[in-house]
């Protein structure tokens, strides 16, 4: 068994279905229910668990993920795989201290660069490029030293592109200098390739963090590119998407999967919401579907409003503002959940971490597996228990992709539904 530990759903999906890629039976949880989760470990490779943390303040963040480990610690277990936001929004640093701790281990590898999704990390800088060409950087190195009580040091690009053993002499001088976690530059898979076999390679216990990126590298060893059996959907079903944060990544694929099919798209009055006019708001985005469905609309997208204004990425958001985000994640979920009740739902694209755990917890759905994956970082599943057992489930976090991604997304939908895919 491997497992993942991810601090929302959306991360969970992304990397463990690296793992379903390579033939690797996969499930997603959807949190960290103890029984579920020894209930389901024989049927199982791979579970990725949404330890939902990333809001949770870093003490909470910690406590969740430092008992958690300690549970699985004691079952039959290749390897733990701590996944952290390829942003590296929420705690990163707080929670692989915690996987450190719980595992008694005093070395930790980091390699958070995700190259498929243009996440690459040079010099310790995460460098983000926007929708509109602008870019971002995060000092990742610093931002890990900053949450830890252990000495960080990162490892150059350069020193990578040496070779396997420059990075293991890299590690030892840094060791004899007391550090313990180890912050190492990629910008191509192959560099990845390098931390893998550098990971694999260490005599000590180690401990493996990163995103999606390194997770793909590790599954190589663990299997080989497979051929995905497709399942098909009927086709009198509609698909819903559903989208419950501000993301200018997002913005843009959503309208241009408008502009390319025609997709009414539906928005959520978030003022509204946060002013207690949840039963006013609901009522209205309903009625609006009632019509385009009764009218035989068979793909429709609900968003909130401020979906379309201007966004930046924020690492330091306020609980204030992070307990608004959740309530209207909330109101998304449960809008998705009345549909699904009032007509034959036959999938839902959701993005954003936040928004996809609310429509699943709407549905009472236990977990995800997992089938394949669209596009980088764009995985498809069925969902495991609750009101809607067996539907197809697409989530993306709300960063990734190109612009056409949501439109390439429902057409490999519809080629399911017509049994050519």
């Amino acid at each position: 068994m491997i497992y993942i530990i991810a601090d929302d759903l959306t991360g969970a999906n992304d990397t463990g279905v690296q793992y379903k890629r390579r033939g690797l039976r996969t499930l997603i949880s959807t949190e960290v229910d103890l029984t579920l989760l020894d209930q389901f470990a024989g049927s199982f490779d791979v579970i990725s668990i949404n330890a939902d943390t990333r809001t949770k303040d870093s003490q909470l963040a910690y406590k969740t993920t430092y008992d958690f480990v300690k549970h699985i610690q004691e079952t039959n277990h290749k390897y733990i795989y701590k996944k952290v936001d390829s942003l590296v929004r929420g705690n990163a640093a707080q929670e692989l201290e915690a996987v450190m701790d719980a595992l008694d281990s005093s070395l930790a590898i980091v390699a958070i660069s995700y190259p498929a999704n243009a996440r690459t990390l040079n010099n310790g800088i995460l460098r983000l490029p926007h929708v509109n060409g602008e870019q971002s950087e995060v000092n990742v190195t610093k931002l890990f030293s900053d949450g830890m009580n252990r000495k960080v040091k990162g490892i150059s690009l350069q020193t990578v592109r040496q070779g396997i053993e420059a990075v293991q002499i890299a590690i030892r001088q840094g060791q004899s200098h007391k550090a313990q976690v180890f912050v190492i530059d990629a910008v191509t898979d192959h560099d990845l390739s390098v931390v893998r076999d550098v990971s694999l390679a260490q005599e000590d216990k180690v401990v493996l963090c990163g995103s999606a990126g390194l997770a793909n590298q590790l599954s190589l060893i663990e299997g080989s590119d497979v051929l995905i059996e497709t399942f098909h959907e009927d086709t009198n079903g509609v698909t819903l998407v559903v989208i419950g944060s501000r993301n200018a990544c997002t913005a843009e694929q959503i309208q241009a999967l408008a502009d390319e099919t025609g997709m009414p798209i539906i928005t959520a009055l978030t003022s509204e919401i946060l002013k207690g006019e949840t039963k006013k708001v609901s009522k209205e985005i309903l009625a609006q579907a009632d019509n385009l469905i009764n009218g035989g609309c068979k793909l429709l997208a609900v968003v909130v409003d401020t979906l379309f204004m201007d966004y930046r990425i924020s690492h330091n958001d306020s609980q204030d503002v992070i307990n608004d985000s959740l309530r209207i994640a909330d109101v998304i979920g449960s809008l998705a959940n009345e549909l699904c009740e009032r007509y034959h739902i036959s999938a839902i694209l959701s993005s954003g971490g936040d928004t996809s755990l609310a429509v699943l917890k709407a549905l009472e759905a236990k977990g995800i597996e997992l089938n394949s994956e669209i596009l980088p970082g764009v995985p498809i599943g069925r969902l495991i228990g609750g009101k809607s057992e067996g539907m197809t489930i697409v989530t993306k976090s709300g960063g990734f992709g190109q612009k056409d991604s949501l439109i390439r997304s429902i057409e490999y939908l519809t080629l399911e539904k017509e049994g050519i895919k």
